[in-house]
């Protein structure tokens, strides 16, 4: 099959579900019983997701869906287009599509939805957010390496991620990171498309995707995103914390990064200026002055090694003296 990004113009169920197959996702609708735990299905703004078991798998399943018919169809198709392409302990991986009709009774601007084609996944709790608010006394510093080698990963494997942050980050229940949300993904080999508009988050997303002509993705754009998610680990908060959406995209149009934080959780004190400058490199305005993933990588994985303290409880009750 050829491997473009998807158009859906012309694209019904059927389209869909051969565009599926030919990426070598397989109908697994037969396989799929839903749980009837109500608690375990999660709204998400455009897709629903929603926990199942499938005959032959051990654990429980993910079912995410559009909670329209045809719209936002495109980004799972892409979904699968890309993570196709990839198997790294780091990445999620996708054990086949269903067409489905959820048992909720749902509409959409007063219209009923219909079928639905839903991409299955193994079920995963928590994502980084939810993990670093949930736990104590975290391995931060190895989160953090292992996001930053999933990133070098996706880059050596051709990928540009295109919307990094903590939520599209999953914790498994073996405590590794796992990368989803790649409906905004692109290949290095796919064709900018300027009149393709890429729904963005302001406090993870680089500066020149909100001020340049195109939002197309990059490696360096990602890059800066891997920084905020970074500080976001060490830091325990959001990038641009206590300002609004729109106060951080003010922030971020006129140049402003956010600002140093008074520590970094379990790093040492001679080791925090090395962080704060590599993330100051992170978002370089300049997209070529940023470093690679790979260098981030490394220099994290030196943090890791020599620059961390066992006890977080300790940089926490500091912040609150």
């Amino acid at each position: 099959m050829e491997d473009s990004a998807v158009n859906t113009n012309q694209l019904d169920w059927q389209d869909a579900v051969t565009r599926l197959a030919g990426y070598g996702c397989s109908n697994v609708t037969s396989k799929l019983s839903w749980t009837s735990d109500g608690d375990k299905m999660v709204f998400a703004g455009f897709y629903n997701i929603q926990m199942g078991t499938l005959a032959g798998y051990t654990g429980s399943v993910a079912v995410k869906y559009s909670n329209s018919q045809l719209r936002n169809l495109e980004t799972l198709i892409n979904e699968v287009r890309i993570v196709s392409r990839l198997q790294h302990l780091n990445v999620i991986s996708f054990l086949g599509f269903v067409l489905t009709e959820p048992r909720q009774d749902e509409e959409q601007d007063g219209v009923k939805r219909l079928q639905s084609i839903g991409l299955v996944s193994p079920w995963v709790e928590l994502n980084l957010r939810q993990w670093m608010q949930s736990k104590e006394n975290i391995d931060r510093c190895r989160m953090a390496v292992q996001v930053a080698e999933a990133i070098m990963y996706l880059h050596d494997a051709g990928v540009i991620h295109g919307d990094l942050r903590s939520r599209s980050i999953m914790i498994s229940n073996e405590g590794a990171v796992q990368i989803t949300g790649f409906g905004a993904s692109v290949l290095e080999q796919d064709t900018p498309d300027k009149e393709k508009i890429f729904h963005v988050v302001p406090r993870w997303t680089a500066a020149e995707r909100f001020y340049k002509e195109s939002t197309w993705p990059t490696k360096q754009s990602d890059v800066w995103s891997l920084g905020m998610v970074i500080l976001e680990l060490f830091s325990n908060e959001v990038p641009y914390s206590g300002a609004s959406e729109l106060r951080a995209i003010s922030l971020i149009g006129n140049g402003r990064i956010p600002d140093q934080p008074s520590t970094f959780i379990s790093i040492k004190p001679g080791f925090r200026q090395i962080l704060w400058g590599m993330l100051l490199s992170c978002w370089q305005r300049d997209p070529k002055d940023r470093p690679s993933a790979n260098v981030v990588r490394d220099i994290l994985r030196v943090v890791n090694r020599e620059g961390t303290t066992i006890d977080e409880s300790i940089h926490l009750a500091t912040e609150r003296i």
